[in-house]
């Protein structure tokens, strides 16, 4: 039984473990090197993804504000610019429509009305003179128009760097101020309203620079474009203060005094852009859990230098859902492998174990019963016991099938048919000795006298008695109760089945009494 229950127990249980082992290792090395590659070619497809969105939105960007400075030197080239030139220097009368300078100003309040009530991105749109004051002034705040031209409202701008940096430039050029907070009357408004300047000179005829038209963008207007349905997009200014930023209280730090700036946040990949030397930079960052790609934007046409930094974001969970979609069906087909093989291993244990267990069962019966009984059977017979039989009985193997097990199962039966033959054979030899000695038992002996010669000398004795001449028998009869080795070891006697063979055998013989 010990080896019956070695070969379930441990037998069983390392087939089972090869079994599984063999079914479950390829399917989970498979599915890891699926799940590695998957997500390293969804990571690579994000990386890319999002390199391209940055650059497309970048582009849109410089794209939108191109349209602003296009507006700007439309409004600049209209006739009620230089008939207010024209008038200014003639005493207020335009010596070339004979029109007074106040209708030229409502004229040009009339064009800048109606850029900004049509554009809705306009906050302000001015006309300049030489000195900085405003001589036209258009307003738009929340959907409303404001015309601030001939009021008391108008102020002077002369040192405004918008103002200033225009003088230097030809006609048809732009420049662009820096994105930041509006301010009135020397005081950042409140709330706060993020602005950009675009201001083109007017040359006059004579070459002289008698002002400018400027004109105020909303920054809401192009920066509501960068909204995403999934991750953030940030925008930065050169030194890396926030433009636009998911938490508003972050932006504009060099002008509010907080200290928030783009290194604060993403100075891995800031630090990767500005070693690279080039416009752009994408990568996973495992600290941040995102997929990040930062750009360069040119905003400023003329100076290539003066440049914002885009950022954008997707958390690398929403990159990598696919994967771990792939990943929960990858388990879950793991999950209904490992229970296919493992009941399959148990199948093929079973089939396995179970003859090589029925063998053991038919080994350990043999060792413990049949050849024992076997042997003292036949060490009984040999001693002349024939008491004494076989009681040989082998169980039989089931062979379901004709592989190596089923063979060997084949000739563990041929083997038990053997040992019941020789058992049967066994027996019948036995009973045929019993049966041999019941008859010999049944049957009288006759013994031979002994030699004339003996009974001459005994008679030359002195005289004996009568009776005791009388010639004994040289053997006696054995008693059939002991065993047939006294038979072996008995004098020599004659057996006379009837007294007519006897007298053909000896007519000396003698019957005994």
């Amino acid at each position: 039984m010990k080896v019956v229950n070695l070969i379930r127990e441990r037998l069983g249980v390392h087939l089972t473990l090869m079994f599984v082992a063999a079914a479950v290792l390829p399917a989970v090395i498979v599915g890891v090197l699926s799940f590695q590659r998957a997500s390293d070619s969804l990571e690579d497809l994000a990386v890319s993804q999002v390199q391209q969105e940055a650059t497309l939105t970048t582009q849109d960007l410089t794209t939108f504000l191109g349209q602003f400075s296009s507006d700007l030197l439309a409004m600049s080239n209209t006739p009620p610019v230089q008939a207010i030139i024209r008038a200014r220097d003639n005493n207020g009368i335009d010596p070339a429509q004979n029109d007074p300078y106040e209708v030229w100003v409502n004229r040009l309040t009339q064009i800048f009305k109606a850029n900004a009530q049509t554009k809705g991105f306009y906050q302000q749109v001015r006309y300049l003179n030489e000195d900085g004051d405003e001589m036209v002034r258009v307003d738009f705040k929340s959907g409303q128009i404001d015309i601030v031209s001939g009021t008391d409202r108008l102020q002077n701008k002369a040192t405004a760097s918008y103002f200033t940096s225009t003088k230097g430039l030809d006609t048809g050029e732009v420049s662009i101020s820096a994105l930041n907070l509006n301010k009135e009357n020397g005081r950042i408004e409140v709330p706060h309203v993020p602005v950009i300047r675009f201001s083109t000179p007017i040359i006059d005829p004579a070459d002289r620079f008698p002002g400018a038209v400027i004109s105020n963008v909303y920054a809401d207007s192009f920066v509501s474009r960068l909204n995403v349905d999934s991750g953030h997009v940030y925008l930065a200014n050169k030194d890396g203060s926030y433009i636009r930023n998911p938490d508003p209280a972050k932006t504009f730090g060099a002008e509010t005094g907080n200290s928030f700036d783009i290194d604060t946040d993403f100075g891995r990949s800031h630090d990767a852009l500005a070693a690279s030397g080039g416009t752009a930079f994408a990568d996973v960052d495992g600290e941040l859990g995102e997929v990040v790609a930062m750009q360069v934007v040119s905003f400023d046409p003329r100076l290539a230098d003066r440049h914002w930094l885009l950022v954008r974001t997707i958390p690398e969970s929403a990159v990598l859902e696919p994967v771990n979609s792939l990943r929960t069906l990858l388990l879950a087909v793991g999950a209904g492998i490992a229970v296919l093989a493992v009941l399959a291993a148990l199948w093929m244990s079973r089939q396995i174990t179970a003859p090589l267990a029925k063998m053991g069962e038919v080994a350990a019966d043999l060792a413990k019963r049949v050849l024992p009984n076997f042997v003292d059977v036949t060490q009984a017979v040999a001693s002349g016991d024939l008491t004494k039989t076989s009681n040989i009985s082998v169980d039989r193997i089931d062979i379901a099938s004709r592989n190596e097990l089923g063979q060997m199962a084949g000739s563990f039966n041929e083997m038990g048919e053997q040992l019941e033959a020789g058992g049967n054979s066994l027996n019948k030899m036995v009973e045929g000795l019993r049966t041999l000695v019941g008859q010999m038992a049944r049957r009288p002996i006759h013994c031979r006298p002994p030699p004339l010669s003996f009974q001459m000398q005994r008679s030359r004795q002195a005289a004996p008695h009568p009776a005791s001449l009388r010639p004994r028998s040289s053997c006696r009869p054995a008693p059939w109760s002991r065993s047939a080795a006294s038979i072996r070891h008995a004098r020599p006697c004659m057996i006379s089945a009837s007294p007519s063979t006897r007298s053909r055998r000896d007519p000396r013989t003698k019957r005994l009494p």
